[in-house]
């Protein structure tokens, strides 16, 4: 019987155990194939901190790890012996491409990683030949390609028989066959999903199956490099994805001397569904995820928590992040009650989920009983004209009110706005730049530019979309000492100029705008809250880069701004009013006039003919904001005030 060795080397997350290990272990364990994991990533922290310097800590390895999709920084750490030979000119070049994005301190840091590199990497291969595997699986996915190529030549310089074996995103499609034809000790490469491909590819290694059976294999026939089409068709089923196995990541941490200083951030990574229900309808154009698996696929909502509570019995853990691309809408019938009545019982379930950005707040209310902490809503832009060119399917007023419910409801929200694409002018980032105050009150985003990525409509249809592509990003270069078409092969993100785009000056302007209005201390005191008495509603604004200012409002104005915690129309105020017999004069003249003095004390946020309040409630309450006061109120005098 084979034996499996799978490792994970840096860099990945260090306070979660692996997702592609853990699921792998699970699935070759079911068929009864003797499989072992390695956290290697962990043991390298472990290293590195153990020097006790002041050059490198915890925080420098998460940047490091967080960063280097940006500028291959945890990479080029790897440009060691034996993948490949000290090269002061190679050395000058990457730094000369890339240093302009690395802070002086994480420069450092890597540096110091460097000079440990070469003996973590002969350690890590003398560790998998100590284990006697007939085959050791790598899983590479963004910065680990180079740790996982050296340490891969070294086993095959130490016990050649060893078949070694790449998987994970960083070999999908063209780039595993370019990786697996110009770096002869890889042996195989596994493109696409791995749970029906590795349990084929061990019955290959042993010789009852010819390799030529794998969808999707890379292999080699009479020393040629030879790659199988990947089946579009036989996508794996998510209910027969067996719940990850991470004993060995958790028996590594319980017995760790870095344990304590880990345990804050110690979270268990899901996965529910693979995919975008999204991209197969509405392909985000600068989006390059699920390569080569749009098509949605998503775990029974039941299951997963059955998943997630058996997890977090064996772990003792409770806070969880999901990797999936969207959230199933489905589980808000599902998932999403079972978990919200597992923390009626007492019990602290906490996760993270990425999700589309046109939630109804009856969703996020959800979301947040059951448990939901943190969320990616993939934002991008305030501004609807780019939205519509980049096919997210929302509005501008869509974005900000998400923004709202999650800050009333005390969820944290990540989110970036995106410069750089095609078609974007300077009137649609000065009207971002003069939102940004408004919205001082919610969570900040990071500004970043367009990264043209493998995958995308962008990448598929250049011309369609105004862009001139070119060759790899340049840091490539100087990660893999091959000729530039080869390295075009391996890249995933791409140099490239694209029409009518606005210039650095207009996004500095917004960035200037963004550090003086959102920063550690003012965030902390920027504050836009309001109160419901009897018969009126109290607001304070303290808003960063406004005019402080008490407002209260009473009869109609009140009522107006409380509907307009949804995006509203005026037409859809006055039916709202009259479907409750308001007990004051209103119509479509007076409510237009309430909605403009009240936009131009900036209370409302407006979008063509929708209007948002943008103050949160003190004191969240269940369902929508507008409730009629003349009936909740012990005093009616509200059409006298």
């Amino acid at each position: 019987m084979s034996k499996v060795l799978l490792a994970s080397l840096p860099w990945t997350t260090v306070a979660a155990p692996s997702m592609q290990l853990g699921t792998l272990v699970s699935v070759l364990e079911r068929e009864d194939i003797m499989v072992e994991a390695k956290s290697f990533y962990f043991s390298f922290l472990e290293l590195l901190l153990s020097q006790r310097s002041a050059d490198f800590g915890l925080q420098d390895y998460v940047d490091i790890a967080d960063i280097s999709f940006l500028n291959g920084l945890g990479e080029w750490v790897f440009l060691v012996e034996p993948y490949a030979s000290p090269d002061e000119r190679r050395d000058e070049t990457y730094w000369n491409v890339a240093g302009k994005h690395i802070s002086p301190r994480l420069a450092s840091a890597a540096k110091f990683a460097r000079a440990h590199a070469a003996g973590f990497v002969e350690w890590v291969a003398q560790e998998i030949v100590r284990a006697e595997p007939d085959i050791v699986g790598f899983t590479s996915t963004f910065a680990q390609n180079v740790c996982s190529l050296a340490v891969a030549k070294r086993v095959k310089e130490l016990r050649p028989r060893v078949a070694t074996v790449f998987g994970g995103a960083n070999v999908e499609s063209g780039m595993g066959a370019a990786l697996h034809a110009e770096f002869d000790w890889v042996d195989y490469v596994v493109r696409g999903e791995g749970e029906a491909a590795l349990p084929a590819l061990v019955r290959v290694v042993e010789g009852a199956r010819v390799p030529s059976s794998v969808p999707g294999l890379c292999y080699r026939e009479d020393g040629a490099s030879v790659a199988m089409p990947f089946d579009m068709g036989a996508q794996t089923l998510m209910d027969s994805v067996p719940p990850p196995n991470y004993d060995e990541y958790f028996e590594r941490l319980r017995s760790s001397k870095i344990r304590a200083m880990l345990e804050p951030l110690i979270h268990i990574p899901v996965e529910s569904s693979r995919g975008c229900w999204w991209g197969e309808k509405h392909h985000c154009t600068f989006c390059g995820l699920n390569g080569q698996t749009m098509a949605y696929r998503s775990k029974n909502g039941d299951n997963f928590a059955d998943e997630i509570i058996g997890l977090s019995r064996k772990y003792r853990r409770l806070l969880f992040h999901g990797v999936d691309n969207i959230l199933d809408l489905k589980f808000f019938k599902s998932f999403l009650p079972r978990m919200q009545a597992a923390r009626a019982e007492g019990l602290d379930f906490r996760f993270f989920f990425e999700t589309k950005a046109n939630l109804r707040k009856e969703q996020l209310q959800m979301m947040g009983k059951a448990g939901v902490y943190r969320f990616q809503p993939g934002i991008e832009a305030l501004n609807t004209s780019i939205l519509r060119r980049i096919d997210k399917g929302v509005t501008a007023i869509q974005n900000v009110r998400l923004l709202k419910w999650a800050r009333e409801l005390g969820m944290g929200v990540d989110w970036h706005l995106i410069y750089g694409f095609p078609g974007e002018t300077v009137e649609n980032w000065n009207e971002v730049h003069d939102m940004i105050p408004l919205i001082s009150h919610f969570q900040p985003p990071r500004l970043i530019g367009l990264l043209l990525e493998r995958f995308s409509p962008y990448f598929d249809d250049p011309d369609k979309y105004g862009i001139k592509m070119g060759e790899a990003a340049s840091w490539y270069r100087s990660l893999y000492p091959l000729p530039p078409e080869r390295v075009t092969e391996l890249a995933y993100y791409f140099q490239y100029t694209a029409r009518d785009t606005v210039s650095p000056e207009t996004i500095a302007r917004v960035q200037r705008r963004l550090d003086e209005i959102w920063n550690d201390e003012t965030f902390v005191h920027s504050s836009f809250k309001y109160t419901v008495g009897p018969g009126f509603v109290e607001i304070k604004d303290r808003r960063v880069g406004l005019p402080a200012q008490d407002i209260v409002l009473s009869a109609l104005p009140a009522h107006i701004f409380l509907i307009c915690d949804n995006a509203v129309t005026p037409l859809e105020i006055e039916k709202w009013l009259a479907s409750n017999e308001a007990p004051f004069e209103y119509s479509q003249e007076i409510i237009l006039k309430i909605l403009d003095e009240l936009h131009s004390r900036r209370i409302l946020f407006r979008e063509g003919e929708r209007w948002i309040a943008l103050a949160t409630a003190r004191t969240p309450v269940d369902g929508p904001a507008a409730k009629p006061l003349w009936e909740t109120s012990s005093v009616r005098p509200l059409a006298a005030v």
